[in-house]
């Protein structure tokens, strides 16, 4: 609700007040939380919507700490966008792609 969703009618104020606990909680986590060195490797999903100054920050950022192999995997639509819609079939379709890389890199790896 906090991000935009509509509060629900006739919501009572003990679930508001655990909306608002939970939020909070998870602020502070936010706040609180540092990141640590990766050395493995990352694939990024982006949501070209998103605009390439911003996808270019987070990629950024993101190699600051994930020092591994990275590659990144351009999606139609925004951050929202990529789990609904039109969209969520690319997405699922490019995830299991880099699954079964995985899967298969692994295999190469520890012989099975």
């Amino acid at each position: 609700q906090l991000m935009g969703a509509p509060i629900p009618a006739g919501a009572s104020s003990t679930y508001l007040r655990t909306v608002l606990s939970t939020a909070r909680t998870c602020m502070n986590a936010a706040m609180r939380y540092e990141p640590r060195r990766y050395d493995g490797p990352v694939t990024l999903f982006q949501a070209t919507g998103s605009g390439e100054a911003r996808q270019a920050r987070l990629a950024a950022a993101l190699r600051r700490i994930c020092t591994g192999p990275f590659s990144t995997v351009a999606l139609a639509g925004d951050h929202w966008g990529l789990m609904r819609g039109p969209h969520v079939t690319e997405t699922a379709t490019e995830l299991d792609a880099v699954l079964e890389r995985a899967g298969a890199e692994g295999n190469a790896i520890d012989g099975s």
